[in-house]
């Protein structure tokens, strides 16, 4: 079986893609921008981000030249969306080259993919794993929210698909249309792509998973006269639907609930004038210890994101005992059984939002959906997200 060439910066999905192949001898080589050596991720902490058991150096190709162009710009925060699609060009342009090199195949992640499968003149085969909707489905749900959530419109308009020239955002509409054969984890992903014209037949959902040794029930007792607990994790911004969740709080009737924003980046003048609810708290930049904490402190997690390559969060807190609200344009809709794990919604609506909560309050399930929950996330290990690539790679490959 002939090998292929894997790219992408930092430690995406934490080298899944590149372990998978390597797995079954099928990693020629993972090209990216720093991969540590065993020695430093044993000895360092810090190290440890960059390595993965299972893929030896030998297997990867550091570019120096592109962690040096990294240092440079953390002193200049001007042109950080230039630097960054340079630094994927190049990437993609080092993968061309190995896979010209060794005659492998090409098995490129989106924002990658482009120079590498336009310049390559071989027969060998060109496959990409699309990690987000398509650009042009992603652009039209912004551009409707920003009529939308006019308080939302900055943040909006500065999401990466709205900052993009027409020219690199064509590029990214190409690389699905190029590919022979596609990788997506989520059928809303899959469904976007079809919808702009991609062939159906040629894309195949394969499912992230979970790390059950950091998300797991801890110390949960049920108890149905305390306060219902609601957490959210993710960026607090209106990508995710914070509007319609902080929405739907003003819509409850009863007060008995409270509601946790966990994230990093956040929409100030969007969530400025919820501040006057006092069961809503914000939690910004928790560490992984912390955020596990917060997780096992909740009830319910609710997520009403409008665009989602998968939501990892989603079966994470399943795996922590959570149910899920969230809608269909997530990976929820594929692993939530609707009233068993959770409730799937449609985007853009606080009233069903509010509307499954109050169902929570009143019916007091939450406890056992919890435990559904947890037991449904047990499904989503990444070494079935391994085998399942390595199935696809055999078939494709």
């Amino acid at each position: 079986m002939r090998k292929a060439i894997v790219a992408h910066a930092g430690s995406r999905d934490h080298y899944q893609l590149a372990l998978a192949l390597n797995e079954i001898n099928s990693l020629q080589k993972l090209v990216t921008d720093f991969y540590s050596p065993g020695i430093l991720a044993f000895l360092f902490p810090y190290f440890k981000k960059r390595y993965r058991d299972g893929i030896e150096s030998s297997k990867v190709h550091n570019s120096y030249e592109i962690v040096f162009k990294q240092i440079i710009q953390k002193f200049n925060k001007e042109n950080q969306e230039l630097f960054y699609r340079h630094q994927d060009e190049e990437l993609s342009r080092l993968a061309l080259n190995f896979s010209n090199r060794t005659n492998s195949n090409l098995f490129l992640y989106s924002y990658y993919a482009y120079h590498a499968f336009k310049n390559y003149t071989g027969s060998n085969k060109k496959l990409l794993f699309q990690v987000h909707p398509h650009p042009l489905t992603v652009k039209r749900i912004l551009k409707e929210e920003m009529n939308r959530v006019p308080e939302a419109k900055h943040s909006l308009s500065n999401e990466l698909e709205m900052v993009l020239s027409d020219e690199i955002l064509g590029q990214l509409v190409a690389e699905p249309e190029m590919a022979d054969n596609i990788v997506v984890a989520s059928g809303f992903t899959k469904k976007s792509l079809i919808e702009n014209g991609i062939d159906k037949n040629k894309i195949q959902v394969i499912h992230y998973g979970v790390d059950f040794d950091r998300f797991k029930i801890k110390n949960k007792k049920q108890d149905k006269n305390k306060i219902l607990q609601l957490i959210f994790v993710g960026n607090i911004i209106q990508r995710k639907g914070i509007y319609y969740l902080l929405e739907a709080m003003k819509l409850l009737k009863s007060k008995n609930v409270n509601l946790t924003l966990c994230g990093r980046k956040i929409d100030k003048e969007l969530v400025r004038t919820y501040k006057v609810l006092d069961n809503i708290d914000i939690k910004l930049n928790l560490n992984k210890r912390e955020l596990s904490k917060q997780l096992n402190q909740s009830d319910i997690f609710v997520f009403p994101s409008l665009i989602e390559g998968f939501g990892l969060v989603i079966p994470e807190a399943m795996a922590s005992g959570l149910p899920v609200i969230t809608t269909n344009n997530t990976a929820g809709a594929d692993i939530i059984e609707n009233g068993k794990q959770g409730y799937i919604i449609p985007i853009r609506s606080a009233e069903k939002i509010a509307e499954k909560i109050e169902k929570f309050l009143m019916e007091k399930n939450y406890f056992d959906m919890g435990i559904e929950a947890e037991k449904k996330a047990r499904d989503y290990t990444w070494e079935r997200f391994r085998a399942g690539i390595a199935e696809f790679y055999k078939n494709y490959g």
